[in-house]
């Protein structure tokens, strides 16, 4: 019966960390996010663009919220292969912070990504628009 109770516990144990790499889900922009002081954002969406613009002091605060609930999974791709190339319109905005100190695009195609350092990364948490923004 111990004998049982410890293979149990080795499986479960093997489970769990099994299911740990397979659903781990990281937020490259927070590993990098510098204190926000300015934000400068443009976009098109629906077919309409967005006027390049700064976020006050308010709407910063919310995107920063916004940032640090995300849960992104890296995607790969084949070489000339995207999520943007299958679908037609979307929504993208391109935010620099600070100047450019930290610059990523949302987009929504299919679903919501974060293009970053020339990767996608699919939003797996939090896919609603970044505040303020809609898709």
């Amino acid at each position: 019966m111990k004998k049982r109770a410890i293979g149990l516990c080795v499986w479960i144990l093997c489970g769990a960390v099994i299911a740990a790499g397979v659903f781990r889900r990281e937020n490259i922009l927070l590993e990098v996010l510098p204190k926000i002081e300015t934000v400068s954002v443009s976009g098109f969406y629906n077919g309409g663009c967005l006027e390049p613009r700064e976020l006050n002091g308010a709407e910063r605060e919310e995107l920063d919220a916004w940032i640090r609930r995300l849960s992104l999974r890296r995607r790969t791709y084949r070489a000339g292969e995207a999520p943007n190339q299958i679908w037609s319109g979307g929504t993208s905005y391109q935010f620099s912070v600070n100047q450019g100190e930290l610059s990523f695009s949302y987009v929504w195609i299919d679903r919501a990504y974060i293009w970053y350092e020339e990767e996608w990364y699919e939003i797996v948490s939090s896919p609603e628009p970044p505040p303020g923004f809609e898709i």
